[in-house]
């Protein structure tokens, strides 16, 4: 290497060290004042201040209390590698009481606030945004969706930007409750052109009046390439997880839902449909545990455009159609027109009209829906096998995922029925969410077992 090239690559490193190192971490407070320095001494006053002075690579820390009628929002972005970062302290949380936190800016973290009493809770607009991520916050009682993503306006094409208005969003560890609340869409709205998400380790809880919408987590108008596991669904006014087409021009397809808990919804558990001439194809369904929801646990269902390609494999079904109806059960594939379902390895006990039923041409094989299949116990939500399950090594191996509810192997070749693999040396299990020993700056989900702590802004690995 001559002298130039080594002397060009130090200065090349160097550029990197101090593009990388020189960051700055801003302050916000109830009692601050936007014309002080915004740091933690003399901090600023208002959500927005930061987010007009943030650089690429700053954090700006809001500091707990009550800001009232605020509308924080976002519109500089950051880099690869340089997040634009809005942190609370979820153990002393920024409280945005009528107001809102909406971005249309990439490379940006929203992370510990609660939003309350407004209109939506924290939203995401496209198009042309990418690497976004919502984490750890909580919104309640919104007219609207808590949390919602809009690669374009509802009407609008997202064909114009390919279908790629939002790309590389992530939306974990939040809570959601009494969303909806005599408003419109769902209580999480992805919609209109959002290109690789992950939705995970959310609760969705408490549905306010469902006039206008209400559902759980609903991708929908052209969601693709996208992943919905881990989130725990219960008591909302309509149904939990559902996709819908819709009435966009482009498909809404390659979408993986597992490992999720859903019950007592009024509506179904989780449901797939096409509500208007868009097609939706290629989504699996497994390792979820669907239980004492009003009407199906588990549904397909065409209304308009094409529906084509869908495992439903190794989930637990229990107790579904409480609120009675027509034809309510288990697993329900409605339509003939829907090719090429595969239904294997789950288990439906117990719900209300049938367990299983499907049109001819579906491949059903594997599924346990007669007799006790053994579970530890029902009346708290705990659907793991008890020695001597008829569902033990029961399944089949043919598309049957890796790991099971609990994120255990099913590595002996020969899977059990139903979400949750048999162990006889199993966890103390649990069934319920607690705030972790105080002075974590996290919140962690405790159910059947997996304990889920909260990464910190730079930990979520996008």
């Amino acid at each position: 290497m001559s002298i130039q090239q080594k002397n060009l690559a130090v200065m090349c490193a160097l550029w990197l060290f101090y593009s990388f190192s020189y960051s700055t971490t801003y302050y916000v407070s109830t009692d601050g004042n936007d014309s002080w320095a915004g740091t933690s001494s003399s901090p600023w006053k208002t959500f927005n201040k930061a987010a007009s002075s943030l650089q690429a690579g700053d954090t700006a820390i809001i500091k707990g209390g009550t800001y009232a009628n605020q509308q924080g929002a976002v519109s500089r972005s950051g880099q690869p590698g340089k997040w634009m970062t809005f942190l609370s302290d979820t153990l002393d949380r920024a409280i945005f009481e009528g107001g809102s936190i909406s971005t249309t800016a990439s490379y940006v973290r929203v992370q510990g606030f609660r939003v309350q009493n407004t209109e939506i809770g924290i939203s995401i607009s496209g198009p042309n945004v990418s690497h976004i991520v919502i984490a750890h916050n909580e919104t309640y009682n919104t007219h609207g969706s808590g949390i919602c993503a809009w690669g374009v306006p509802w009407g609008s094409n997202p064909g114009t930007y390919n279908y790629q208005c939002i790309t590389n969003l992530v939306v974990t560890h939040n809570k959601i409750e009494k969303a909806c609340n005599g408003g419109w869409n769902e209580c999480m709205s992805l919609a209109n052109g959002i290109d690789t998400f992950e939705v995970s380790y959310n609760e969705l809880l408490n549905g306010g009046d469902p006039t206008n919408g209400g559902e759980g987590i609903d991708p929908k108008e052209t969601c693709r390439n996208g992943k919905i596991f881990n989130n725990y669904l219960h008591n909302l006014t309509r149904h939990g997880i559902y996709i819908d087409a819709g009435q966009s021009a482009g498909d809404s397809y390659n979408i993986e839902i597992y490992n999720n808990t859903v019950h007592h919804m009024v509506g179904e558990g989780i449901a797939l449909t096409s509500e208007a001439g868009s097609a939706l194809h290629d989504v699996k369904i497994y390792n979820n545990i669907v239980y004492k929801n009003g009407r199906n646990g588990i549904l397909l269902y065409q209304r308009a455009g094409p529906m084509r390609n869908f495992t439903v494999i190794n989930n637990t079904t229990y107790c579904n159609g409480t609120t009675g109806g027509y034809y309510d059960g288990g697993v329900h594939v409605t339509d003939a027109a829907i090719a090429n379902v595969t239904v294997r390895n789950n288990i439906a006990w117990r719900n209300r009209d049938y367990e299983i039923g499907t049109v001819t041409g579906n491949v059903v094989d594997h599924n346990y829906t007669t007799g006790n299949p053994l579970f530890k116990d029902t009346v708290n939500g705990d659907f793991h096998l008890l020695a001597g399950s008829p569902c033990i090594n029961a399944g089949s191996i043919t598309l049957a995922p890796a790991f099971d509810f609990d994120n255990r192997q099913r590595s002996d070749g020969q899977p059990d029925i139903g979400a949750l693999e048999y162990y006889p040396q199993s966890a103390v299990f649990f069934s319920k969410a607690e705030k972790p020993a105080a002075g974590k700056n996290a919140f962690v989900v405790l159910r059947y077992g997996v304990r889920c702590p909260l990464d910190l802004p730079g930990d979520l690995g996008i």
